[in-house]
């Protein structure tokens, strides 16, 4: 639209491109294949239609500082049934849309595998009552809508068929598994995964950033269990670090929501898969489709599955309409997902197929997704046909629908043509010159301008005249660049590829020659060896001719020689005829005697193998009789040395236990020297105790000298002596001698002794 404001600006106008008739004039223009087949005019019936006005307005440059209304003119009227059938044919058109997609953007078409394709069937037979009920109530002829839990009943459908190609099959019956079996399980089952999976794989060496856009659940969870127990370098979206699997690998994966907000959708992203329909119903990718020489986005879809009729339903439908249209659709499409086409290719293959071209941009790469067979909208396209058909038939009946606007059209019926229609009022009245409108311009519009105060009148078939032309130069002009673009890519692809060729030519050239020259020694010496074959070939069949010659002569001569003994046999001479008998008789005696050789010659070569036989068993017997008495002696000189270990063994046993009892001994004698030693110095404390306390009964003489200790008399002690006498003679009855009681070596058990133990407390 910016050459379109240029136009504007240089006509000296303002210039309202995106009013409603123009802005369906930039959906034909851009979203139309054959730029050829824009209408030159606009149906005056598309101009007024509803309660909304839609209009063309022309708008004069504000100089005076006062706005200026609209101008319309009022369009013919529109009551032919030929119009009338072009709408009809054209809104039909808009029901079903072709598979289009960004110039960047690829359909990734994968097969439903095979354990769901029951399931798939099963869903719809069993809903079958659930969508009559909604086609009907949504039919045309109908005077209800479907209540909210019909709408309810048929979401959940939709959102079942949808499950089926998002998730991996049975996720609900199998048992808990762990992160590492769920991804096997899901890469095994599910055609998405088993991509995602192989083309990772296959760029995990590629410096390569990839960006993975799936709705939020279970989906998320399985993409983060696969890529966490493969060991790839991936984050979400909302995190900053990633997470590190494999830090030598260079490839980065981000892994997004589809309900995350577009500002935390990365930059200078390489590769965008999206995974399921939520990723193009969220407009995440729209950011991407413009980066056209930068990102790839690979769009999944399971083939003529739901997701895969979404593409082709219009989106500007009303919400129930589209539901119809895709139940209708899906129905429709039962027998090719029950039995699909064999020349699809499987997961692994695609993925390797994008894998190569992502790595080698230079190298040949062609896909083409599989399409939507067109006969599974007829049921639904007859139906809305028919619908309009009817509408079509009471139209023309109660007359210009037109009419029933709300809004009062610019010229009335009575009017023939030739007076002026309403126009606004303007603000001035001053007529601005014709010197205003530049030459260049004049030559553009050529006499299809036309000033009216402030105001320019441009016919609206030249507008459109315009705007396809610019848009035609617009395409040109992109189509011109993408082409030297890609001349140039090829340019420097060739010229890196010949100075390749050239490298390999020098670096091979020499071993070419070598094997050129081996081949010819090769050759020489096979065409020799063929030679020497035909030659050798030739005298094999000269001898065997040679022997089948021989073989025809020896059978005609004993043919002969066994007519000649049948003649003699019945010869009527008798002696030769006995002759004959006896030539029979020795022939069969030396039958008997060669027979008998044989036997004999066999029966010998029994005896000489029987006599080998023994000697070698005879050989064999007397080297295990030497080998057994040389066993024996080692036997006999191990057992001899196995008694003298024995006496050895005694011996050391005995030493141990006597050196263990010395050494016993000689601690306990340490041991009873220690406690003398510690006896004897008890004794002598004792001693020096007993010599340095004072006695009880001495206390009048406290240092006086025991006389019966110092100098003990030879006599006996009185009878009332308390044993300090000097009494030599020993105790008639307890046999003791006086003043021993100072001189036991024992110590007095409980205190007992002279002085008790309440004298020493």
């Amino acid at each position: 639209m910016a050459t379109a404001d240029e136009l504007g600006q240089g006509l000296g106008l303002n210039l309202d491109f995106r009013a409603p008739v123009m802005s369906s004039l930039e959906h034909h223009l851009d979203h139309g294949d054959d730029h050829e087949q824009i209408p030159a005019t606009i149906a005056p019936s598309a101009l007024m239609t509803s309660a909304e006005s839609e209009v063309f307005s022309i708008h004069s440059l504000p100089a005076s500082g006062m706005v200026e209304h609209p101008t319309v003119e009022a369009p013919p009227p529109a009551s032919s049934s030929e119009d009338d059938s072009d709408e009809s044919s054209k809104s039909l058109a808009e029901l079903i849309l072709p598979e289009t997609s960004a110039p960047n953007e690829y359909i990734i078409t994968l097969p439903l595998p095979a354990n769901l394709r029951p399931v798939y069937r099963d869903i719809l037979a069993q809903s079958a009552g659930s969508i009559e009920s909604f086609t009907a109530a949504l039919a045309p002829e109908s005077l209800r809508s479907p209540d909210e839990r019909l709408i309810q009943k048929v979401d959940e459908i939709l959102q079942r068929l949808t499950d089926l190609c998002d998730l991996p099959a049975f996720l609900d019956d199998i048992p808990p598994m762990g992160p590492e079996g769920m991804m096997k399980y899901s890469r095994d089952t599910n055609s998405k995964f088993s991509f995602v999976y192989e083309l990772l794989e296959s760029l995990r060496d590629a410096d390569r950033r990839v960006l993975i856009l799936a709705k939020p659940g279970r989906v998320m969870e399985l993409l983060d269990a696969l890529l966490s127990t493969e060991a790839f370098n991936y984050r979400h979206s909302n995190e900053l670090e990633m997470r590190q699997g494999n830090p030598e690998k260079p490839l980065e994966v981000v892994l997004a929501s589809t309900d995350r907000d577009a500002s935390e959708m990365p930059d200078n992203i390489d590769i965008v898969i999206a995974f399921d329909t939520s990723a193009r119903s969220s407009g995440l990718i729209s950011r991407y489709e413009a980066l056209e020489e930068v990102t790839m986005i690979l769009s999944l879809v399971i083939t003529n599955s739901l997701e895969h009729i979404d593409l082709r339903i219009s989106t500007a439908r009303d919400s129930l309409e589209r539901k119809n249209a895709l139940l209708v659709s899906v129905n429709q499409a039962r027998g090719v997902i029950s039995s699909p086409e064999r020349e699809y290719l499987e997961p692994h293959v695609i993925a390797e197929k994008f894998s190569t071209w992502i790595k080698d941009p230079t190298a040949d790469f062609y896909w083409e997704a599989q399409s939507i067979p067109d006969e599974i909208f007829d049921a639904y396209l007859n139906s809305q046909a028919g619908a309009r058909a009817s509408r079509s038939v009471s139209r023309q009946l109660t007359g210009d629908p037109t009419r029933s606007t709300r809004k009062r059209l610019l010229m009335d019926d009575d009017d023939s043509g030739t007076s002026t229609p309403k126009r606004a009022r303007i603000a001035g009245t001053e007529e601005p010159s014709a010197d205003r409108v530049s030459e260049h311009l004049r030559h553009l519009l050529a006499n299809h301008i036309s000033l009216n105060g402030r105001t320019a009148e441009v016919p609206l078939e030249r507008l459109e005249f315009l705007a396809k032309k610019m848009h035609d130069l617009e395409y040109r002009l992109k189509q011109k660049q993408s082409v030297e673009d890609t001349l140039r890519s090829e340019l420097r692809s060739q010229v890196a590829q010949k100075e390749s060729n050239i490298r390999t030519v020098r670096k091979f050239h020499p071993k070419y020659m070598e094997a050129l020259r081996d081949r010819g020694t090769f050759e020489v010496d096979r065409d020799r060896a063929r030679q020497e074959l035909k030659t050798a070939q030739a005298q094999l069949d000269a001898s065997n001719s040679t022997i089948t010659n021989l073989k025809d002569e020896k059978k005609a001569l004993e043919d002969q020689l066994g007519e000649a003994r049948a003649a003699l046999a019945s010869s009527a001479i008798p002696e030769v005829a006995q002759l004959a008998k006896a030539e029979e008789q020795l022939r069969e005696e030396e039958k008997k005697v060669q027979a008998l050789e044989k036997k004999l010659t066999s029966q010998q070569g029994d005896m000489e193998y029987t006599r080998k036989i023994y000697q070698d068993a005879s050989s064999s017997a007397a080297s295990l009789g030497v080998e057994n008495r040389e066993l024996s002696a080692r036997v006999a000189e191990l057992e001899q040395r196995a008694s003298e270990n024995l006496l050895k063994i005694h011996q050391v046993d005995a030493e141990g236990e006597a050196a263990a009892l010395r050494r016993l001994w000689e601690e306990e004698r340490a041991i009873r020297q220690e406690r003398e030693r510690d006896l004897e110095r008890a004794r002598e404390e004792l001693r020096v105790l007993k010599n340095g306390r004072r006695e009880t009964r001495q206390t009048s003489v406290p240092r006086s000298p025991r006389l019966g200790v110092m100098s003990p008399r030879t006599s006996r002690g009185a009878a009332g002596s308390r044993g300090t006498s000097p009494a030599s003679t020993a105790d008639a009855i307890t046999g003791a001698m006086p003043n021993m009681t100072f001189f036991h070596p024992q110590p007095q058990a409980n205190g007992s002794g002279r002085w008790g133990s309440h004298l020493r407390e």
